[in-house]
């Protein structure tokens, strides 16, 4: 990474794929940089290639996107899978031990999705001015059997969501947002291996 920046090749608009070498060197460079990392955690097990040090690139500040690498490696094309996976991969055991929590596996599958791309400026959240990209969730496939009211909603989704409680899928919207989008499918989409639908509503019933 030293020779990357002293060649001025690292920066905001790069994006480090999989990661799974990075010494702490590489990622003081990569933090004083700005330079982004996407992580590929089935596609890295499936290849024994190694595991990205998410916690460490997190307590730097790194954006960190989450993505599938392509079809052949993560075989459903599941994001939902992804994030549990991205989210249990890097439990370290230890009182007090930093590790993901399920807004930021969420987020990485989103908002840093988006900011890996040259479309960042324009999606990845849900506020105004941006593309209204998002899905609608049957809160009913997340909550069924039963759910304590007391989870939130975002632990819900990412534990326990899957493709098939997907009901609507919205990119771009600028309608009306009572209308039912004609972008439907039973499957979340993705941009370049990366969640690229932002922000699952909680009940869609």
């Amino acid at each position: 990474m030293r020779h990357l920046e002293q060649i001025g090749f690292l920066g905001p608009e790069l994006t480090i794929g999989h990661g799974t070498h990075l010494t702490d060197d590489d990622i003081d460079v990569l933090a004083a940089t700005g330079t982004r990392v996407c992580h590929n955690p089935s596609s890295n097990l499936r290849l024994q290639s190694g595991i990205a040090p998410l916690n460490r690139l997190s307590e730097r500040g790194i954006v960190t996107a989450l993505g599938l690498d392509e079809a052949g490696i993560n075989d459903d094309r599941d994001i939902w899978q992804e994030m549990r996976l991205a989210l249990k991969l890097h439990r370290v055991p230890g009182i007090g031990a930093r590790v993901p929590t399920s807004p930021e596996v969420l987020r990485m599958a989103t908002e840093h999705g988006a900011l890996t791309t040259q479309f960042g400026p324009d999606i990845g959240v849900l506020e105004a001015g941006k593309a209204a990209d998002m899905v609608l969730v049957d809160w009913d496939s997340v909550a069924e059997p039963y759910l304590d009211p007391s989870v939130p909603v975002v632990d819900a989704l990412v534990h326990r969501g899957r493709p098939s409680g997907v009901r609507t899928v919205i990119v771009g919207w600028r309608g009306d947002p009572a209308r039912r989008s004609e972008h439907s499918s039973g499957q979340a989409s993705h941009h370049g291996g990366a969640f690229g639908c932002t922000a699952p509503a909680a009940d869609a019933r």
